[in-house]
């Protein structure tokens, strides 16, 4: 934590201090997208990354950690922000529960 906090200049203190669910992190989160020029991933955009990696990638990449690492991928170079890493998880499927998106597309 202290490494972190160094690296955005920040008494290690206040970063062990700062809430990371309320309001505030939020209004940074948008003051962060806004600064670097990245958007919000809407429903819509899961929608599609969904049919990007049922039409592209199921057919050749099965491994779901090297799938959400292209989601990830695709995301910053659509400059978009990320879903959570749940959501990634259902877009590419679990072991137990594969996604529609792969699952649809393996023999």
């Amino acid at each position: 934590m202290s490494y972190v906090a160094q690296q955005v200049k920040v008494p290690a203190e206040d970063w062990a201090a700062y809430d990371w669910s309320g309001r505030a992190i939020k209004r940074n989160r948008v003051e962060i997208r806004s600064a670097f020029g990245f958007r919000e991933c809407t429903e819509e955009d899961q929608a599609q990354l969904g049919e990007w990696l049922a039409t592209e990638l199921c057919g050749v990449e099965m491994n779901r950690d090297r799938l959400a690492e292209a989601v990830v991928v695709r995301c910053r170079g659509d400059r978009m922000e990320p879903p959570t890493p749940g959501r990634i998880a259902r877009l590419v499927g679990s072991p137990s529960t594969p996604s529609r998106n792969c699952s649809a597309r393996t023999p």
